[in-house]
């Protein structure tokens, strides 16, 4: 491993490149293996200096007895040398073929294994600089090895992150709960690192990192130690936490709510629309829209709510539903589209909520307004409503007829003031100030209606209170009084002109008698 030199460490700092050297070495020391390549075995080496010496011993010997056997016959001990030494030029390179061979062929595969462990080894070291999982080395709880990866996001730097007494549990957001995970990966090598868990991290400055954590044993003999591989999935956890919430909000709704395909096919419900329908979850799922619709309800609002879903566009309206025991009640409907990223409708989302009971009292306000407008209308004296500037807010139809006009909504704005002369509009001031104060004034007034007629009226002014107990203007009530005045005018009339014909005839009566008394002498 010493000679490696890697196309990884050219892209790694040193230390970060080597660390995983250092780590395997470290791991297989622990059960005292050696972290460098096999050397040869001794025995096999023994053996083929052996041979070689054994060879090099008879051949000297054969070429001696071979000089030796020109100068003559030899002895028969040195024959049997001889035809031993002939022998071993036939046998030792027989050994050679069937022993040494075969060995020597097995080394060069040995050190075809090694450079082969070599380039996996290099591969290795670069997927994992490479890759975005962080990935650690971990053994006795200390970190010996960690990817680029780890560096980068979790902000530690070299020499913090391999300190002697620096654990991997530092890192851990829950130490006991990870350290249980752990301990059953040992326990089940088999299966360690199928199935990850979730795990939070901190990094060096608080950060909370959300990971996928997945451990694998790796057992140098007796030694054990993991390779953790995390996925951050912090994206993703946020992105989870906030479609948890939704979906809580949406399941806890006071509002009744489905999402349906653009088809009309419902695909979720929440528990407030079962509710208001009466319907089970697997009753509505799959199920298209139309069977809450009631006929009584007008197709042309189902036709404009539908192409303004299908064409992108929001809707609003009142429609009547249909529960499933057949009763009917009123629904304030909103419906919005759901639409991918090329603007195509996947889906809807309506929500409802149940406005019977407003209806209803709508309804009965609505009848109960009619009633009073009614009453109102068939009062022969006119009744207005004026604001704190004697704006008239209301009145009804009575004093429009009084005033010359042919509905009240043309009176609405006018000013008490236009109908009133110049001379008789302090007389008005003085009535609102005391109505201001609560009081309850009358005095008459003359009006000028729409025709430039006069009327004499009698005002009946009483203040108008809000919610909150404040004076915001007067109710005022006009009883028209011109024929009573000009009947009394005229009555005064009659009785002026009897009392002087009643002067006449006295005078007359008394100019007689003198005139009788001087005309009969005594």
């Amino acid at each position: 491993m010493a000679a490696v030199n890697t196309a990884a460490e050219k892209h790694a700092p040193p230390r970060v490149s080597s660390r995983l050297t250092e780590a395997v070495t470290l791991l297989r020391d622990l059960n005292d293996s050696t972290g460098a390549a096999p050397k040869r075995p001794v025995w096999l080496s023994a053996t083929r200096l052996l041979l070689a010496t054994l060879g090099s011993v008879f051949a000297v010997e054969t070429l001696i007895m071979l000089l030796l056997d020109r100068l003559g016959p030899l002895p028969p001990l040195w024959e049997a040398v001889l035809d031993s030494t002939l022998l071993s030029l036939f046998v030792f390179p027989l050994l050679y073929c069937v022993l040494y061979r075969p060995l020597e062929r097995l080394r060069r595969e040995q050190g075809g294994a090694v450079a082969e462990t070599t380039r996996l080894y290099d591969s290795l070291h670069l997927l994992l600089e490479a890759s975005p999982y962080l990935t650690m080395i971990v053994c006795d709880g200390r970190i010996m090895y960690a990817n680029r990866a780890c560096f980068a996001r979790l902000g530690y730097t070299e020499e913090e992150l391999y300190a002697p007494d620096f654990y991997f549990a530092r890192l851990l957001e829950n130490p006991d709960h990870d350290a249980e995970a752990f301990t059953q990966a040992k326990d089940d090598e088999e299966h360690s690192g199928a199935d990850g868990h979730r795990c939070v991290l901190r990094t060096k400055g608080g950060e909370k990192v959300h990971t996928i954590m997945h451990e694998a044993v790796i057992r140098f003999g007796d030694a054990l130690a993991e390779l953790i591989n995390m996925d951050d999935i912090t994206h993703r956890a946020a992105m989870e936490e906030r479609l948890g919430i939704l979906t809580t909000a949406l399941e806890q709704s006071p509002v009744a709510t489905i999402i349906a395909a653009p088809d009309g096919t419902i695909e979720y419900a929440n528990d407030e629309f079962l509710r208001l329908t009466g319907y089970a979850e697997e009753e509505v799922l799959n199920q298209k829209t139309l069977m809450f619709r009631s006929e009584r309800t007008p197709k042309e609002i189902y036709h404009d709510m539908w192409d303004s879903v299908r064409n992108g566009r929001s809707w609003q309206g009142e429609v009547i539903n249909r529960r499933r025991d057949g009763s009917d009640y009123w629904a304030s409907l909103s419906i919005a589209p759901i639409t991918a990223e090329t603007g195509e409708v996947t889906h809807f989302v309506a929500m409802h909520t149940d406005i019977s009971q407003q209806k209803a009292s709508a309804e009965a306000l609505a009848m109960s307004e009619w009633r009073l407008t009614k009453l109102f209308n068939s009062v022969q004296e006119g009744i207005a409503v004026f604001d704190d500037e004697n704006r008239l807010a209301f009145c009804n139809s009575s004093l429009a007829r009084l005033l010359g006009y042919r509905s009240s909504r043309e009176l609405v704005g006018h000013n008490l003031f236009d109908f009133v002369p110049t001379d008789q509009h302090d007389i008005v001031r003085k009535a609102r100030e005391q109505s201001k104060e609560g009081s309850h004034e009358q005095y008459e007034l003359h009006l000028t209606t729409l025709q430039g007629e006069q009327k004499d009226v009698l005002i009946s002014a009483s203040p108008w209170l809000d919610d909150s107990g404040q004076y915001s203007g007067s109710i005022v009530a006009f009883l028209d009084i011109t024929e009573r005045l000009q009947a009394e005018r005229e009555m005064r009339q009659s009785e002026l002109e009897r009392s002087h014909e009643a002067k006449l005839a006295a005078v007359g009566s008394l100019a007689a008698g003198i005139a009788h008394e001087i005309n009969t002498p005594t």
